[in-house]
């Protein structure tokens, strides 16, 4: 029964894993187009790590309180859409640009970081007790899959 669970975690995590690198990847030609200097891609990057950072705590209480499938459906929706709206953001808000997509990414950092205390959340109350660490090395596992993915 939770083989299908268990790949669908292992998706999601993967999934998770490539949205957040592909910023960092394409950083530089980004930074080029818009005329960045490494400050404001400093910027770009820390803004991200402090909205992930502030929510790890605040996921798992929030997930214990509502409900970890709430909270992963709800962030992984919340942060595929800024992801979908980046391109736009950085092309289209003219010399707000780089204030905008440093909200972006800041948010971004927040849905990011509500995942890996959520899906815990989820296993500890949903998963049988005797299978709950394969659970989560398997649905874990996807984050290598993901990294190796988009390098």
């Amino acid at each position: 029964m939770f083989g299908c669970l268990k790949s669908l975690f292992f998706i999601g995590t993967a999934l998770q894993y490539t949205s957040r690198y592909c910023v960092p990847l394409c950083l530089s030609t980004i930074s080029e187009e818009l005329n960045w200097n490494k400050f404001e891609m400093g910027g770009v990057l820390s803004s991200f790590m402090y909205g992930y950072t502030l929510t790890q705590v605040v996921g798992g209480v929030l997930s214990d309180k509502i409900g970890g499938h709430t909270v992963i459906i709800g962030a992984t929706l919340s942060g595929s859409v800024l992801l979908f709206l980046s391109n736009f953001i950085l092309y289209n808000s003219g010399s707000y640009s780089y204030q905008v997509f440093i909200i972006q990414r800041f948010l971004f950092g927040v849905f990011q970081g509500v995942y890996f205390p959520a899906t815990s959340s989820f296993v500890g109350s949903n998963i049988y007790p005797s299978e709950r660490t394969a659970f989560l090395g398997y649905a874990f596992g996807g984050a290598y899959f993901g990294y190796d993915n988009i390098l």
